[in-house]
Parts: structure tokens; sequence; C-alpha cells
């Protein structure tokens, strides 16, 4: 699971796979509040 944020702002949780040496993402949305305030809170 990666948190990130886009170059448009967007505060975005990816769930991701690792194959070998390929990576493959399963899903990715939107942070809710709890998962942004602790991005945000962490990235200081």
């Amino acid at each position: 699971m990666i948190y990130g944020q886009s170059a448009e702002g967007r505060y975005l949780t990816i769930i991701l796979i690792l194959k070998g040496n390929k990576v493959r993402v399963i899903t990715a949305r939107d942070m809710d509040y709890k998962e942004r305030h602790l991005f945000k809170y962490r990235e200081g």
C-alpha cells in the first residue's frame, strides 16, 4: 500500500502487488479523512 499526493494535489491510496520484477496496480482511490490526517502528520 502506498500513500501519496498527485501533481494535481489529490491525496491517494494505491494498492499494488509485486510479481517478480513487475508492479501491478490493483486499485487507487482518494484517501479518507483519517488517512489524509496521518499522511500530513508524518510528512511534517
